[in-house]
């Protein structure tokens, strides 16, 4: 497949560099490549906040797969733009292929545009919540309080700063998260990684709950001028 594209040293390097691939790292290609599939085929356009997030997804499960090296790493991108049987060998169609393509292009070309500005002029979007902890569960709220921010940080592009803080005397946490605009946070929960992410939580430990959707209209983030 990949014979008149790479050297024969390439590919040994290559057949060598996939022994070494994880069953997570399929996992992680196949969910995401799902995933896309399934915005590609909703006609989600290739520079909605869920796709950019996506793709940031896809381009670091699919790293796993290739070893670091630039020359086989264009040998293999040149063999999957001209043969579709390479394209089908990582569950790849032409279409699907193209609308990654463009994605990856769009999401460059906005960290492009950017890379001048400070965070805080990105900033569109506050999401706040307080809880209070019923009687000895502030450590379980903790616990609860902390684990979605934690697990977006590097995964949704869109967030620029997050913090869990806690008020002992208080018997309550404060959780507060930046994005650049409300819709990355919200297509992010409504995709299916981000509904694996936010099952199985206890609440049993909390007393009370309040929610806050902010513009900030005002202020200075970590980075910013």
């Amino acid at each position: 497949m990949y014979d008149k594209y790479l050297t024969p040293e390439q590919l040994k390097t290559l057949e060598e560099h996939h022994r070494t691939v994880k069953e997570s790292d399929q996992d992680a290609w196949n969910a995401a490549l799902a995933d896309l599939r399934a915005q590609m085929e909703a006609g989600t356009p290739t520079d909605a906040p869920v796709v950019k997030a996506l793709i940031e997804r896809w381009h670091e499960a699919a790293s796993a797969f290739m070893p670091d090296d630039e020359a086989i790493h264009e040998g293999v991108m040149n063999a999957m733009n001209e043969d579709p049987e390479a394209l089908a060998a990582h569950g790849l169609t032409p279409e699907l292929f193209a609308y990654i393509g463009e994605a990856t292009a769009r999401s460059q070309k906005n960290q492009d545009s950017n890379s001048g500005e400070s965070p805080m002029q990105n900033a569109g979007y506050t999401f706040v919540s307080v809880s209070t902890a019923k009687q000895g569960r502030l450590d379980d709220l903790m616990t609860i309080a902390a684990a979605p921010s934690e697990k977006m940080d590097g995964k949704v592009p869109g967030l620029i700063a997050r913090q869990v803080g806690v008020d002992r005397d208080r018997n309550s946490v404060v959780v507060w998260a930046t994005f650049d605009t409300k819709e990355s946070l919200y297509d992010y929960l409504e995709s299916e990684e981000g509904k694996r992410d936010h099952e199985d939580y206890d609440m049993s430990c909390i007393a009370t709950f309040t929610m806050y959707d902010l513009t900030p209209v005002s202020g200075r983030l970590p980075g910013g001028d």
